[in-house]
């Protein structure tokens, strides 16, 4: 939705026909910044006017007399919106002077906290895709958490373009670290942040020779923990540096209180889960979950009342069957819906009025039948 409402902008000003993936290879991709220098000459006054998909000029100043790279952002009307961080000017400054960037964007956000005196103006720009790979390395946008649950089970939660997902499975692997399940995550971290993507480790992994194998391959964890503002913000005129040095102070307390907010969250989630168990138990005395699949219920799918309702209807129903594992002794398997795609998977038996119950997920049809064969 994002690259379309920006790409309805530029169309006017271009013939580009979309394909049908949604213009990912119509010719053109999205870049957005933040601009900078917004506490000087009445700016913020400026930015109170503006307005989601307005579009605005970028122009080339060579002759500034900080940076030679510098691009003005202005409105139509010629009122300035700052420029674009030193960082990003000095990689998008040849290509605009070359042409093969257009001076035009469009802002696709706003920041205009009056109390708090933080303003800011978001632009994105279109541009080829080769060019679009000069200026943006996947490895820049990167996060991780390392996260245990209730059950003890250990998590490396990421968030990343998904290309940058499959890159960090081989070099973890490369590195002899097991990975027993992977997909998309759904719950918010013990840190309150929702991540993309979930690995699911052994529990006693090093995780601090992980950390060391990421950071040792992606430069930019090492200064991802000592930005706390984005790095177009950081890099201004020592000014406005000073001034937010002062919202920095009022920040710290903000994120106090929301260390608060989610340490509460963390005790309801807790509680949940317990009340979660306790519900399982009672309706289901005589169904015992087996490997991870609490865990698999609680964090790992979207809807977990899919396979609920399918335990339910096998536990009632003397007669029922699946399809058989032939591997396994009175093992039977069927398909669940997860919430995303039909790709969940519930091994189930019956034996002294007790049924158990493994719940994985189809890529991992392997590795689950193997630990049957050893552990049940």
């Amino acid at each position: 939705m994002f690259l379309k409402t920006i790409f309805s902008f530029f169309k006017k000003k271009e013939k580009i026909e979309p394909d049908k993936e949604g213009f990912k290879n119509s010719g053109y991709r999205s870049i957005s910044l933040w601009t900078a220098g917004l506490n000087f000459e009445s700016r913020k006054d400026t930015v109170l006017r503006c307005h989601i998909h307005e579009s605005v000029d970028l122009i080339r100043e060579p002759d500034n007399e900080i940076d030679m790279n510098a691009i003005h952002v202005r409105r139509k009307d010629g009122s300035s919106l700052g420029y674009v961080g030193k960082y990003r000017a000095a990689k998008l400054a040849p290509l605009i002077d070359s042409n093969d960037i257009k001076p035009e964007a469009v802002i696709v956000d706003l920041k205009c906290d009056l109390q708090d005196e933080i303003f800011g103006v978001k632009i994105a720009l279109l541009v080829k895709p080769k060019i679009f790979k000069k200026l943006i390395n996947n490895k820049e946008e990167i996060d991780f958490l390392f996260d245990t649950s209730d059950h003890g089970n250990l998590y490396l939660l990421l968030e990343c373009e998904e290309s940058t997902l499959d890159e960090i499975i081989n070099l973890l692997t490369k590195n002899k670290i097991n990975i027993n399940r992977t997909g998309i995550s759904y719950r918010p971290g013990s840190n309150g942040e929702v991540y993309s993507w979930y690995l699911l480790l052994d529990k006693n992994i090093d995780i601090h020779f992980i950390e060391k194998v990421l950071r040792g391959n992606f430069p930019v964890l090492n200064e991802k923990y000592e930005r706390d503002i984005s790095e177009e913000y950081v890099e201004l005129q020592e000014e406005e540096i000073i001034d937010l040095k002062t919202v920095n102070t009022q920040l710290i307390e903000n994120v106090k209180k929301l260390q608060n907010s989610v340490d509460r969250s963390r005790k309801i989630h807790k509680l949940f889960s317990c009340q979660f168990q306790n519900i399982i138990k009672i309706a289901l005395p005589n169904v015992i979950f087996i490997g991870g699949s609490i865990d698999i219920l609680e964090n790992e799918i979207e809807d977990y009342s899919n396979p609920l309702r399918k335990i339910i209807q096998i536990n009632s129903d003397p007669q029922f069957k699946g399809k058989k594992i032939t591997t396994l002794d009175k093992w039977w398997e069927i398909h669940f819906n997860t919430g995303q795609r039909d790709d969940g998977r519930l091994y189930f038996k019956k034996e002294n009025m007790n049924l158990f119950v493994l719940i994985s997920f189809k890529k991992d049809q392997r590795k689950d039948i193997i630990y049957l064969q050893k552990h049940i």
